[in-house]
């Protein structure tokens, strides 16, 4: 008798998936579209969002508390999980895709940030003399420092793929780890049928309304994490520049307002930016 032929097996290693994040989202959208040709296992703490017949998940707990102590615990659950489902089921994977740092082990890695880059652009717009550190800010270096260690460790590794979502990537995997292995990028794409001229024309009054923003003014919307990386420091300075026309800032993200207080006053953009959350 001949054997059965199965799938290629695809590992997917990612602390959670859904469609209202960006990385993750991404991640979701290319799983669903190569469900039909490879056997999809997820190790994931939560996932949402996505047709739990395409895949198999294989939930793993997470670890209350501080987000670098379960990003900790993860790194190491994830490859027991693994681990476990090799030695006593027999599950072993053909290839282990990972979004970003989530393990060790990852032969296919997405790239959506370089947090090495990430945090020496932080350093350098720190403000000379800020020695107070503040629990939150000292939990992001030190979430920041393991991360960069763990990207020397595997973006320097020649053997490992890496799929960029942009150019500038790669010249910064260049810069922090002299990697010269090409890397190919894959750009994003977009949904037409929900972004499109006749939806935004169908729901902008309505939204405009909501934020407070009446129809002589302009509104720049910035959305997404890692405001600094995104590049809102120097927005809010282009702002300023033109301050005399109705020019305002959204901002929606998870980072911390605050940072940006002093920045907003110093610009003269008091009233003239707005920070929602997701």
């Amino acid at each position: 008798m001949h054997a059965i032929e199965r799938k290629p097996r695809l590992a997917v290693v990612s602390p959670f998936l859904d469609k209202s994040h960006g990385t993750e989202r991404r991640v979701s959208e290319w799983i669903s579209g190569v469900a039909d040709h490879f056997e999809i296992h997820v190790y994931s703490q939560r996932i949402a969002d996505i047709d739990p017949a395409k895949i198999i998940w294989h939930k793993i707990p997470k670890l209350p508390g501080p987000h670098l102590l379960n990003y900790i615990w993860w790194l190491f659950a994830n490859h027991a999980w693994r681990a476990w489902d090799r030695r006593f089921r027999g599950i072993c994977a053909d290839v282990i895709f990972s979004p970003g740092i989530n393990c060790l082990d990852a032969d296919v890695i997405s790239v959506h940030i370089v947090f090495a880059e990430y945090a020496a652009k932080l350093a350098h717009s720190a403000k000379p003399g800020a020695n107070r550190i503040s629990p939150r800010t000292l939990h992001r270096k030190l979430y920041y420092g393991l991360i960069s260690i763990l990207e020397r460790r595997i973006y320097s590794d020649p053997d490992k793929t890496l799929i960029l979502i942009a150019r500038k990537t790669d010249r910064e995997l260049t810069r922090h780890f002299n990697r010269q292995t090409p890397s190919s990028v894959i750009y994003l794409g977009l949904d037409h049928s929900v972004f499109n001229r006749q939806r935004r024309a169908a729901l902008r009054e309505v939204a405009r309304r909501e934020l407070g923003y009446g129809p002589e003014k302009f509104v720049l919307l910035l959305i997404g994490n890692h405001w600094a990386n995104k590049g809102l420091p120097v927005l809010l300075r282009a702002i300023a520049s033109i301050r005399d026309l109705p020019v305002d800032v959204l901002a929606v993200g998870k980072d911390d307002p605050g940072e940006y207080t002093k920045a907003i006053e110093a610009n003269g953009l008091k009233g003239r930016v707005q920070f929602k959350p997701p």
